[in-house]
């Protein structure tokens, strides 16, 4: 019986190491895509955006409303806060491990929520990014004069870029909460308390 035991708190340990080492990886790359979407954000809604100068010459149509800079800055800090508490949860002190095991459920569901939210947030915003660049898409081709097509071509490049970067988080998000939250239990971070007073992510 003991070795019994003893076999099943290996395999459970064993486990609960690769689930931290995948999703500790995960939010790190999740934390620099978004410190790099961020630099793409503020490279998009520069002075130029923000003061509206930035619009079609015959029609006088914005072609970036400065409002949606606040998607594209609070999705970005959301995916990289969310990242960072992956992270310190999952390389937190014994201790804290153990206050989160003591709240695992009200904890568990606020994580998932956040999940969530990230992930139908960065999803809109890279349907966002992409109807915004093809809008810009006529006059990065063919745009008249040829500093508006310049112009236009440097927004549509950051936006493309901006919309490939907003679906990887989204996706990121989406693995995590599927990966965390629909095996065995609903536990923060896949934590638990395990036997020897020891916590696992599992």
């Amino acid at each position: 019986s003991t070795s019994v035991e003893s076999i099943r708190f290996r395999r459970t340990r064993s486990r609960a190491m690769q689930t931290s080492h995948l999703i500790y990886t995960i939010s790190v790359g999740s934390v620099v895509v978004s410190v790099v979407q961020l630099c793409f954000a503020a490279s998009i809604f520069d002075f130029i955006v923000m003061n509206k100068k930035f619009y079609e010459s015959v029609n006088n149509e914005i072609l970036i409303d400065p409002g949606y800079a606040l998607y594209f800055f609070g999705a970005s800090l959301l995916s990289a806060s969310l990242g960072l508490l992956t992270i310190s949860a999952i390389s937190s002190h014994r201790r804290i491990k153990n206050c989160i095991a003591r709240h695992n459920t009200v904890l568990a569901g606020m994580h998932a929520f956040l999940l969530v939210v990230a992930a139908v947030s960065l999803a809109e915003c890279y349907l966002l990014a992409s109807r915004l660049s093809e809008n810009i898409s006529p006059y990065a081709h063919n745009g008249t004069p040829e500093s508006f097509q310049e112009a236009s071509c440097w927004y549509f490049r950051r936006l493309r870029a901006s919309m490939e970067l907003f679906g990887l988080q989204s996706v990121c998000a989406s693995f995590q909460l599927f990966y965390l939250y629909t095996q065995k239990g609903f536990k923060f971070m896949g934590i638990n308390q395990q036997p020897y007073a020891k916590l696992e992510l599992i």
